[in-house]
């Protein structure tokens, strides 16, 4: 599916006679952000008499991700899948322009990462009872930088000076044990384990 905004994909392939593979992906070409949001003479709608600066800045947005997915039978009741996930977006821009006999050069970008994935086994015993383990994990990393320098064009000397960096990650890791019991034939008794 391809539109004015984005391109999204998915692929099913069949692996022997009981397994299948999807891959699905999305991707964004159009630009989230206004460029007229980002001109500081103008942001609120009015003009600032005491702020006659006037540079536009266009920003540069995009997403994309990907997911993969294995599945299989395992036996004649077994479940068993892989899942994989990794996505990013990045916002950026920058500019370098002279204004009242100085140059303003600043550079902004934010990148977000995420990844994940999945192992899942169900067995199925007899009479009804079930077992499954789930091992997961995911991944969540943010970097953001803020590069701003004024200098004076006949002095040649810098009169501000800002560089900002930061990144955070964030990380989980589990592992699921779940069991259901037949007590009754209206009534099931399910137990678990959250590692």
């Amino acid at each position: 599916d391809i539109n004015n905004m984005t391109m999204n994909g998915m692929v099913e392939i069949p692996i022997a006679k009981r397994g299948s593979l999807i891959i699905a992906l999305r991707h964004t070409y159009y630009e989230l952000y206004n460029p007229s949001d980002y001109n500081p003479r103008n942001r609120d709608g009015r003009n600032d008499s005491t702020n006659n600066v006037d540079v536009n800045i266009v920003p540069d947005y995009r997403f994309r991700d990907i997911n993969l997915k294995y599945s299989t039978t395992i036996g004649e009741r077994d479940l068993f899948y892989v899942s994989l996930y990794g996505g990013n977006d990045r916002f950026s821009y920058s500019f370098e322009e002279p204004v009242n006999n100085h140059i303003i050069i600043k550079e902004t970008q934010e990148k977000n990462t995420q990844s994940g994935g999945a192992a899942f086994y169900g067995k199925n015993w007899k009479n009804g009872y079930s077992t499954s383990f789930s091992l997961n994990y995911s991944v969540l990393r943010s970097e953001f930088s803020d590069n701003l320098s004024v200098e004076r064009i006949q002095q040649q000397t810098t009169v501000q000076k800002t560089d900002l960096d930061a990144m955070n990650t964030i990380r989980e890791n589990t592992l699921q044990v779940d069991n259901r019991f037949p007590v009754h034939p209206d009534h099931i008794l399910e137990g678990g384990l959250i590692l």
